[in-house]
């Protein structure tokens, strides 16, 4: 009878367990976003630079980035006080499409507990002539007792080759 007592507690409590978790379903274009992040990586255009703006809690950054064989090599931020470093997983375009590929795989189809912040939705707009994410949304589930602060939206303007 004392295992039967035990076995009904234990399964009680996993069932309860169980029901604070959710599974997540992150909302996402991913056919077009594949597509366009193919078509950049055949265009291997290695020399560019591109206005970025991060919006959204107390970090964020406005200004240009200078990209030399791929990688980042200066900014001018255009709003004193801000910092690439806090944001470097936007420093250059191949880091923007690797960024949003990981956290849309680091989130979809997990199992997250309902006090957990988690992303709902991924919502990216392209340029189709440059093949470059232009407008980035993240959108996220917050509990009602949580107070959040991250960057929900990534804007890229003025692309030119160098």
């Amino acid at each position: 009878m004392k295992n039967i007592i035990i076995v009904c507690v234990v399964s009680t409590f996993f069932s309860c367990v169980n029901l604070s978790e959710i599974k997540v379903q992150v909302k996402f274009d991913k056919k077009t976003f594949v597509e366009q992040k193919q078509l950049w990586q055949q265009a291997n255009i290695k020399n560019y630079q591109y206005q970025l703006s991060a919006f959204g809690g107390i970090s964020y950054y406005s200004g240009t980035i200078f990209v030399e064989n791929g990688q980042i090599k200066k900014d001018l931020p255009s709003v004193e006080g801000t910092n690439i470093e806090d944001f470097i997983d936007y420093s250059n375009i191949d880091e923007i499409y690797k960024t949003i590929e990981e956290r849309f795989n680091s989130y979809n189809n997990t199992k997250r507990s309902k006090n957990d912040v988690y992303y709902t939705e991924i919502i990216v707009e392209y340029d189709k002539a440059k093949h470059i994410p232009i407008d980035i949304i993240y959108r996220f589930y917050i509990p009602s007792d949580v107070v959040f602060d991250g960057t929900s939206r990534y804007r890229i303007a003025e692309f030119s080759k160098r």
